[in-house]
């Protein structure tokens, strides 16, 4: 027998209905079962109106303040999802999105196929159509929403540009956060772009060209290894080329004599040139841009960039 000193203030001992087993509950609220299984296995006769009535507040409201016109049509459409069937074209509609790979849930794959119907009728389809349910097995698992919403050629294309592009480009493109690229890629079979991009620290001319390129929406990749990675380059937008020159380290002719740079930048000078010689002879364009340019002539290199860039 259960006893304890705080039974009798404000709780008591009951009997469950199911097992007659003794439990404590409170007096303002007096418990029938002792568990969810005993619940289950109680009949019908013995559960209160509270257990057979189960409905959310919310609904309860509903029916209660709600019109009777609206209630009537709110259990005509109930009936009517349940009648549903859909058609020969839509059945193969329906199975040509699932053979897509990537689209699982039932409100996106209406969207594709361009159908107006509820839930339920798709997921009944799922159950009583074998051939359909087999495709939805294989679709897979705990992909975005926003990715599923993308087309077909969309998707290829995002498969594509993640095999050659780095993943700063995607995700200004495809507006996917760095950390889902490799979780998609082990689920999609992605080969992501192995290129080997050099850690450079980002001087200040180049975050100033790097806003005007994001300001103007102009998509770029940054420090691209080029000619077999002998080489890398500032900015590709393209096959156009930008090149951020550093007035003391390249050596601007503006400001500095050939005949008396130091060791530094005639090796700098020197690799300049023979960079800009492959770039003019593999179908590239190539844009210098000069440190003095973007401190002391701001406007007017700021549309030359972008007139390059959208060229």
């Amino acid at each position: 027998m259960l006893t304890s000193p705080e039974i009798s203030n404000f709780k008591e001992i009951t009997l469950c209905c199911s097992c007659k087993k003794e439990i404590i509950g409170y007096k303002s609220r007096p418990r029938k079962y002792c568990s969810q299984k005993c619940y289950k296995k109680a009949p019908k006769k013995e559960r209160t109106e509270e257990h057979s009535n189960r409905l959310s507040v919310s609904n309860k409201k509903y029916y209660k303040n709600a019109e009777k016109e609206e209630l009537e049509n709110r259990w005509k459409n109930i009936s009517k999802s349940r009648t549903i069937n859909f058609t020969d074209e839509q059945i193969e509609n329906i199975k040509k999105i699932l053979e897509w790979g990537y689209v699982r849930d039932c409100k996106i794959i209406l969207y594709h196929a361009n159908i107006n119907f509820g839930i339920k009728p798709i997921k009944r389809l799922i159950k009583e159509n074998k051939e359909v349910k087999e495709l939805y097995k294989k679709v897979l698992k705990f992909i975005p929403k926003f990715i599923q919403e993308w087309s077909f050629e969309r998707f290829q294309e995002f498969i594509k540009d993640s095999e050659t592009h780095d993943s700063s480009f995607i995700e200004r493109k495809y507006k996917v956060k760095t950390k889902s690229f490799y979780t998609l890629g082990k689920k999609i079979n992605i080969k992501w772009n192995n290129t080997k991009i050099i850690n450079k620290k980002e001087t200040k001319p180049e975050r100033i060209t790097r806003i005007i390129l994001e300001d103007n929406n102009i998509l770029y990749e940054r420090e691209k290894c080029i000619a077999d990675m002998k080489y890398r380059v500032d900015f590709i937008v393209g096959n156009n080329i930008i090149e951020v020159q550093g007035d003391y380290f390249h050596a601007n002719p503006l400001i500095y004599d050939y005949s008396l740079l130091t060791k530094v930048q005639k090796e700098n000078v020197i690799r300049d040139i023979k960079k800009k010689e492959w770039i003019l002879n593999n179908g590239y364009k190539l844009l210098e841009v000069w440190e003095y340019d973007l401190y002391n002539n701001f406007e007017e290199t700021k549309k030359k960039i972008i007139k390059y860039a959208t060229e």
